[in-house]
C-alpha cells in the first residue's frame, strides 16, 4: 500500500512539473504572494550547487552576456562526486530556471530536449563526468538585466521501466550570472510599408 501511494505521489509531481514546463509557467511577483526570492547578484558562475547522493550537475554559459533572441548555449557537466559507481538513466528530466531582476521566475525546457538522451544507462565512475550542451531559447525571456540561470535534472523510476539500479532524485545545478541585453537590430528595425503603383 505504502509503494503505491509513493508511486501515485511521483505520478502527480511529475504531471505538475510537466504542466508547469508545458505551460512556460512563470511565478507571480512578490508583492502578489508576499514571498521573495534571493535577486540574481553576480555575473558568472555562484558555485553552489547541491550535490544529491553523489552527483553534482555544474553548468556554464557560453558568455556572461547574451543579446535577447539569440540562442545560448550552456555547457552543463554531470560528475560523480561520490564514493561509488552511479548508474546513470539514459532519459532525465531537464528543466531551466531562470531567476529575473525583479524576483520572478521563468522556467523551461531546452530546445533540444528530445537530443538530451544523455547518459545512455550508462555507470559513472567516481569522479567520472558526463558532458551535455543544452539550448535555452531567449525571445521567451521577457526581463532584461541580470538573470541567474539554474538548470535541474530529475532522474524518476517511472521513466525508467524495469531497471530498478538507475540513481533516481533530482539534482540542481550551480547558478550562474547572465547579463541579458535588448537586441537593438530588432527594436531599431524600420518598420515595413507596402507601397500601391
Amino acid at each position: 500500500m505504502r509503494n503505491s501511494i509513493i508511486n501515485l505521489m511521483q505520478v502527480m509531481a511529475a504531471a505538475l512539473g510537466l504542466l508547469l514546463v508545458l505551460t512556460g509557467c512563470q511565478s507571480p511577483a512578490p508583492e502578489m504572494t508576499g514571498a521573495t526570492l534571493r535577486l540574481p547578484a553576480a555575473n558568472g558562475n555562484l558555485s553552489d550547487a547541491e550535490t544529491d547522493h553523489g552527483l553534482l550537475i555544474q553548468v556554464e554559459p557560453e558568455s556572461t552576456e547574451l543579446i535577447q533572441g539569440q540562442p545560448l548555449a550552456i555547457d552543463c557537466l554531470i560528475i560523480n562526486v561520490g564514493p561509488s559507481a552511479i548508474k546513470l538513466p539514459s532519459s532525465p528530466r531537464v528543466l531551466i530556471t531562470c531567476i529575473y531582476p525583479d524576483g520572478t521566475r521563468f522556467f523551461g525546457v531546452p530546445e533540444n530536449h528530445g537530443e538530451v538522451e544523455l547518459l545512455s544507462s550508462r555507470q559513472l565512475k567516481p569522479g567520472e563526468r558526463v558532458h551535455q550542451t543544452l539550448i535555452l531559447d531567449t525571445q521567451k525571456l521577457n526581463q532584461i538585466g541580470l538573470l541567474e540561470l539554474r538548470t535541474l535534472f530529475t532522474f524518476a523510476q517511472m521513466n525508467q521501466g524495469r531497471d530498478r539500479n538507475a540513481w533516481l532524485g533530482r539534482a540542481l545545478s550551480n547558478g550562474y550570472g547572465i547579463q541579458l541585453v535588448e537586441n537593438s537590430l530588432i527594436d531599431s528595425a524600420p518598420a515595413l510599408s507596402a507601397i500601391s503603383p
